[in-house]
């Protein structure tokens, strides 16, 4: 047993476990990210939008933080990675 990180308990075929009003809520928070509809967010649309609310973070921790969301390590956060994490954050 033991600790382990996000990013060994989430793989590409991790089931999500999300209703469709889940999944509605978490496709708008995504698009709030991803402002130009690219399909992706990336380190950059994070450090916006929480500066847009007066929050600041580290760029080394918020790479990290996203790097573990990243699991196919493209540096970039697809909707389907957002929606793996997000289902399995509600489990």
């Amino acid at each position: 047993m033991g600790y382990r990180s996000r990013s060994e308990q989430l793989t590409k075929t991790s089931e999500i476990n999300l209703d469709n009003q889940e999944v509605a809520r978490y496709k708008k928070r995504f698009h709030k990210f991803d402002k130009e509809s690219r399909g992706f967010i990336t380190t950059v649309d994070v450090q916006q939008v929480l500066e847009s609310i007066n929050v600041h973070i580290d760029e080394n921790a918020l790479h990290e933080i996203l790097n573990e969301v990243d699991l196919n390590k493209n540096g970039q956060v697809e909707l389907d990675e957002f929606m793996q994490v997000r289902g399995a954050g509600s489990m």
